[in-house]
């Protein structure tokens, strides 16, 4: 019937006129035909009308709100799961290459480097104060529509780029092997 509907945000367009038909006094079945327009992709309030017009010339309009909603959460994976650091570097820097090993995508479509979240504060301190070893580091996405997805964790190992040299020991002179002895029963 020729009611309010609410669909998920997509690609597709549905069927305006799936369930829909309209006829005349005399139980003929009119041809319906449908204005207004919507973007599928697009959330938003969408006027649609339905209207029929019979052999005498008499239309009859129905119009009812289309609603297209974002509940979906966008997807995220990981590029890169560790990448390794040697050096500091500026806070955006530093967000900037932790979000170039995620990819995240809604509805088909990659989101951009902005969609992305890091949580990075522990890193970022480690960096400025030199503290080497390994972090692990939070990423999500959020669309535009504030849906987030799922929290995934890259490892960053902050190494020190000039490690102190390991100073040899002297070698120490073998000694002469012994007789092998023959084992006694117990």
């Amino acid at each position: 019937g020729i009611a309010n509907k609410t669909v998920e945000r997509s690609n597709k367009k549905i069927n305006l006129l799936k369930g829909v038909s309209a006829r005349d006094y005399l139980g003929k079945e009119l041809k319906v035909k449908v204005s207004g327009s919507y973007t599928p992709s697009k959330t938003g309030k969408y006027k649609i009308t339905y209207s029929a017009t019979d052999s005498k010339k008499q239309k009859t309009e129905k119009s009812i709100y289309l609603t297209v909603k974002n509940t979906k959460k966008p997807s995220i994976s990981l590029k890169k799961k560790t990448i390794t650091l040697n050096n500091s570097m500026s806070k955006k820097d530093l967000v900037n290459k932790i979000r170039s090993c995620v990819k995240a995508v809604d509805l088909g479509k990659k989101l951009s480097a902005s969609h992305i979240y890091v949580k990075a504060d522990k890193l970022y301190q480690a960096l400025k104060e030199k503290k080497y070893g390994t972090y692990k580091v939070s990423v999500y996405a959020k669309d535009a529509a504030g849906n987030k997805s799922e929290v995934l964790t890259i490892t960053v190992k902050f190494v020190n780029p000039n490690p102190e040299p390991v100073t040899p020991t002297e070698p120490t002179t073998p000694t002469e092997p012994t007789e092998p002895t023959t084992p006694t029963e117990p």
